[in-house]
């Protein structure tokens, strides 16, 4: 068995469920203690919650504080447009980004540009969103979609209402300290929240090369990774045959 077989096999094995370790309905829970609200690099009041919804301020930060959320991550969010349609953006494995720029991470847009398009971005660094993964909007006004955004197996992707809208590839993740946030923001003058839920990838059933490796390229540590790797390929091919030599 080559090395790809090998890690194909290894990834099928130790790969997880989603689980979910993070919702909050709006309609049933008011408390926003898990939430920290940004604007301009000042620390602003809690959006307001009424009939139902959290009703998000335009150009603000939510940041969930916890919880902290590396590697593969999915988040569900059940929102709709109450008026204008502008950019209801969602963040994961980001850092915490105080300021209105676009946070140093993983992002996607909801009818972005004034309710024309929905994308993907991967920002290697805290500045403009790229939106070329682009499409036309699915998002239509005063209806209740629920997006999907998510990292998984070396792919970006945003859905709508079950349906993939945008991707990107991710085989090689961004690195540096401090990616785990979760965040909302809105460029519309409002966007109502209805829920959230975070998942994140299931532990391993048992620990493997491939989750060490990837934890070096999490970690930015790349020719560790591919040396590992490799390393551990080698080791298998000859157990392998040791196990055919002897008869087992």
């Amino acid at each position: 068995m080559g090395f790809g077989g090998w890690y194909g096999w290894e990834y099928w094995k130790t790969y997880g469920k989603w689980t979910l370790v993070y919702e909050q309905d709006f309609g049933k829970s008011s408390d926003l203690s898990a939430w920290e609200f940004h604007d301009w690099g000042k620390v602003a009041s809690p959006w307001p919650i009424g009939n139902g919804v959290l009703h998000s301020r335009c150009g603000q930060l939510a940041w969930l504080r916890s919880p902290r959320l590396a590697g593969e991550v999915r988040v569900e969010l059940c929102f709709r447009f109450p008026e204008d349609l502008d950019g209801l953006e969602l963040f994961i494995n980001s850092e915490l980004e105080r300021f209105n720029g676009c946070a140093k991470g993983y992002s996607c847009q909801l009818a972005g540009y004034q309710g024309s398009v929905d994308f993907v971005s991967r920002n290697s660094a805290a500045l403009s969103a790229d939106h070329s993964s682009g499409a036309p909007s699915a998002v239509v006004g005063r209806q209740v979609h629920v997006a999907a955004f998510q990292r998984e197996g070396g792919k970006l992707s945003l859905s709508v209402d079950g349906n993939e809208v945008s991707h990107q590839a991710d085989l090689l993740p961004i690195t540096g300290s401090g990616l785990d946030r979760v965040g909302i923001r809105c460029w519309a003058s409002e966007a109502e929240l209805l829920s959230v839920r975070v998942y994140r990838r299931a532990l391993a059933r048992k620990a493997s090369p491939v989750v060490a490796g990837d934890a070096l390229v999490e970690g930015g540590l790349l020719d560790e990774a591919k040396t590992r790797l490799q390393t551990s390929a080698l080791k298998a091919q000859e157990n392998s045959k040791c196990r055919v030599f002897i008869g087992v």
